[in-house]
């Protein structure tokens, strides 16, 4: 199970022991900069190659991923300060750090700075997000899908059989 935004693998003899290890993971690099206090993360895997990672303070696991994200493009605080047009290194920090937790709009601001490619994407908890590299049946599903996505995409994976109920808590 692999998670590249935060820069945490984990691996297993199945799929569960995977997830778990993946969980370890990211609480050993969240403990790397402050004590875990109580900071959990849920790591679910929907059976079809994609993984949910919640928490129970979604403010720390942001802050991980956007100091994650800075780290592994080797930019200072200064270099994110001055990608947001000259805003204070300490500003940036604090959103880093978990002092301060960010609008949507704000986030979307930091992610731009630090990981372009990154976007905020709000979905069901039960929607499936399809890899780039899994290729679509026929041009109709590709046309329903990009006229209303989310009942064109539900649509799709029943009649593949693909839709499961999950819960993820």
């Amino acid at each position: 199970a692999l998670v590249n935004v935060l820069g945490a693998f984990g691996q297993g003899k199945t799929r569960r022991a995977a997830c778990d290890m993946l969980a370890r993971v990211i609480l050993e690099v969240a403990a790397e900069h402050r004590p875990l206090d109580g900071f959990k993360v849920t790591v679910v895997d929907d059976g079809e190659g994609t993984i949910y990672v919640t928490s129970n303070d979604p403010v720390r696991l942001t802050a991980m991923l956007l100091r994650c994200q800075r780290e592994e493009r080797e930019m200072s605080l200064a270099d994110v300060a001055q990608r947001m047009g000259g805003a204070a290194r300490s500003a940036y920090a604090q959103y880093e750090q978990g002092r301060r937790e960010p609008s949507i709009g704000k986030l979307q601001e930091l992610l731009a700075a630090v990981a372009p490619e990154l976007t905020l994407a709000i979905i069901p908890r039960t929607a499936r997000v399809i890899p780039r590299h899994e290729a679509v049946d026929d041009d109709q599903e590709m046309e329903a899908l990009l006229r209303d996505p989310i009942p064109a995409n539900a649509a799709a994976f029943r009649a593949k059989g693909r839709t499961k109920a999950r819960h993820t808590g």
